[in-house]
């Protein structure tokens, strides 16, 4: 049987946000991610971007940072749990939350 070994990913460690880096490309390379490589430049920050998104957030005075997930996706979901979302409604008398999109590169 095989195991899956969980680990908090640190930032700092170069390999560690190397693998990062690859696992979310090759997500954004599946049709689930959108089918389409990082960007150069995207892969190149985005270990230290991601790390950073939390103190961003609460030294500009934001509310919550917000995420998107499928439904099914429920290894996604307990990974999240595990860093401190939830899953949350809005108020029913305002309708339900969707999501739009605008393509910035074609």
């Amino acid at each position: 049987m095989n195991t899956i070994k969980l680990t908090q990913i640190n930032h700092k460690n170069k390999k560690q946000a190397q693998d990062l880096t690859y696992l979310l490309n090759q997500y954004a390379q599946d049709p689930m991610g959108g089918g389409k490589a990082l960007p150069k430049e995207v892969l190149e920050n985005l270990a230290d971007e991601l790390a950073k998104v939390e103190e961003i957030a609460k030294a500009k005075g934001c509310c919550k940072i917000t995420l998107e997930v499928l439904s099914n996706n429920e290894v996604a979901k307990a990974s999240y749990v595990k860093y401190g979302f939830k899953g949350y409604e809005l108020d029913p008398k305002a309708g339900h939350a969707i999501f739009w999109e605008k393509n910035l590169v074609t």
